[in-house]
């Protein structure tokens, strides 16, 4: 999405400068649909159209993260026009930023106040399964984020992000599963101890 607010802020600056869309045609962009159609995904799957959605919400990192490869695979076929090398250099740190933080775009509470987010990201780690939420591509950044080279990151954040996918998730493996999948095979194993040998 923040691709498409580059694409849009620059024609604005080159239509005050003076220049023309009128000989775009010869630029001759290469997988187009590739590029517009992740942003169309991405638009989708954080916005109520689909945010909402127990799988999006459950999947919604994976997709997001696909969506950021097939973005810049779609600058990458297009190096040979001008400027695109420094736009590949952007977004491959963007995804590289993306990917090391499971899917998620992590910032300071004080950046997603700036751009009215934070209310909508604390929502989205709060949520308890059944609530009414959207999907974010955002995170607040804490003590654990990786390559957010600032400060002020919210201690603790990661614990309760991970407290909230194993309350949707009871079964996933981690250090700490839930006592649902721990005893459970235990109450069999002491069922089948209890019954007569023949």
């Amino acid at each position: 999405m923040i691709l498409l607010l580059a694409i849009g802020l620059a024609l604005i600056v080159g239509y005050l400068t003076g220049g023309s869309l009128g000989q775009a045609h010869q630029a001759r962009l290469r997988a187009l649909p590739l590029f517009f159609g992740a942003a169309f995904v991405q638009v989708l799957i954080f916005t109520p159209l689909l945010g909402t959605r127990s799988f999006i919400q459950d999947n919604g990192q994976y997709i997001y993260i696909g969506t950021v490869l097939a973005s810049l695979a779609a600058i990458l076929l297009n190096l040979s026009i001008p400027g695109m090398k420094i736009m590949a250099i952007g977004a491959a740190l963007n995804a590289l930023v993306i990917i090391a933080n499971g899917g998620f775009m992590p910032s300071t509470e004080a950046a997603l106040d700036r751009a009215g987010k934070l209310e909508t990201v604390e929502r989205a780690e709060a949520a308890e399964p059944g609530d009414d939420w959207v999907l974010t591509n955002s995170i607040i950044a804490d003590d654990d984020t990786r390559l957010l080279f600032r400060e002020h990151r919210h201690p603790g954040r990661l614990a309760a992000r991970q407290r909230h996918f194993h309350r949707r998730h009871p079964c996933w493996p981690s250090a700490q599963p839930s006592p649902s999948c721990v005893h459970a095979p235990a109450q069999e194993q002491n069922t089948e101890e209890r019954q007569p040998t023949t």
